[in-house]
């Protein structure tokens, strides 16, 4: 198994910009190392060598070095650490091309292209910081990225009276290989800190960068992209409205189930969406057995109450998989339906 012999992978939590910029220029501060990809060893304590290094890594550089071999991940997983070294070994010479190895506490957490140049988060932070609209309500960082959640304070909407949810922006980059700098509108419910990541239908903010402008340009015009982001809250504050007090039909519960279940077990799953096992295997029956073309039928289960369910698991799991679930939830209210 991967998981024992790779060094953890390192996760914190800043909850002020100064905060943030810290962690990110120190202890999550990533260093790029270019290599060729048949030169890296693995050894049998995990660690690896290359042009005369010698790193620990983590899980998720074993990951990426099973996706540039052509292992599949779940593979990689089942099998013992001594099979999967001798797939590496086998593999890598014919799959040999330039690669960046992405480091942070001297420790490989990931592989890259060899021309990989990332957006700098704190760049972005920057001209952020200086504007008064936004006010940090938490930022995550992980080996594998950083989500920024940012409030604008008087920008609410509710459900109810005393169920206020704020409106704001996710911030998410990763300096690791895992993702480019992008931003989705975002909202927090005050009543339980809850957040969720609206989808990109409802507007985003992307940095493509472009060899031919200069990279503060291209940050530059990331930052205005996300300002004009602003415009498109009156429509996600129409998002709460009575529509999200319906029954899920029995389709859409069943669609949201695989959905969640991509991230975590299915015993987890039940227990998120306050199900028991034997009435989802019974309505998953009935859906095996219905007529194409026939309605689905109405649960018990309130649509608000589900996403408020998964809102307020995600806060349990790790990066990855909270950034998944609270996208799933953003995704519940933005079409009312999960369809």
């Amino acid at each position: 198994m991967l998981s024992e012999v790779a060094t953890p992978e390192k996760n914190a939590v800043a909850k002020s910009f100064p905060e943030l910029r810290e962690i990110l220029e120190t202890s999550f501060h990533t260093t790029y190392i270019p290599t060729v990809l048949d030169r890296i060893q693995l050894k049998l304590d995990g660690m690896i060598e290359f042009d005369g290094q010698r790193l620990p890594c983590t899980q998720s550089f074993l990951e990426a070095m099973s996706k540039q071999i052509g292992m599949p991940v779940a593979y990689a997983y089942a099998v013992d650490f001594e099979l999967y070294r001798h797939n590496v070994e086998q593999r890598k010479e014919i799959c040999s091309k330039s690669v960046t190895v992405c480091c942070h506490r001297g420790t490989a957490v990931n592989l890259a292209d060899a021309e990989y140049r990332p957006a700098r988060t704190v760049d972005v932070l920057r001209k952020i910081e200086s504007e008064t609209i936004w006010q940090l309500q938490a930022a995550h960082i992980d080996d594998r990225g950083v989500e920024i959640s940012l409030i604008e304070p008087g920008r609410v909407a509710a459900m109810e009276p005393g169920d206020e949810i704020e409106l704001g922006v996710r911030i998410g980059n990763s300096e690791t290989g895992f993702g480019s700098l992008k931003a989705s509108l975002y909202s927090l419910r005050l009543r339980c800190t809850n957040g969720a990541v609206m989808r990109d239908e409802l507007g985003t903010a992307r940095w493509n960068y472009d060899r031919r402008v200069a990279y503060l340009t291209s940050i530059d015009k990331f930052q205005k992209d996300l300002l004009k982001l602003r415009s498109r809250q009156d429509q996600q504050a129409q998002l709460y409205g009575d529509g999200l007090r319906r029954n899920l039909l029995d389709a859409e519960l069943n669609n949201l189930w695989r959905r969640v279940r991509a991230s975590v077990p299915a015993p987890i799953v039940d227990s998120i969406l306050g199900l028991q096992a034997e009435e989802r295997q019974s309505f998953q029956q009935v859906i095996r057995e219905r007529r194409p073309g026939s309605p689905a039928e109405p649960t018990n289960h309130i649509l608000w109450d589900v996403h408020n369910r998964i809102t307020a698991a995600a806060q349990r799991f790790d990066f990855a998989r909270r950034s998944r679930l609270e996208s799933i939830g953003g995704s519940m209210l933005m079409h009312g339906s999960l369809n």
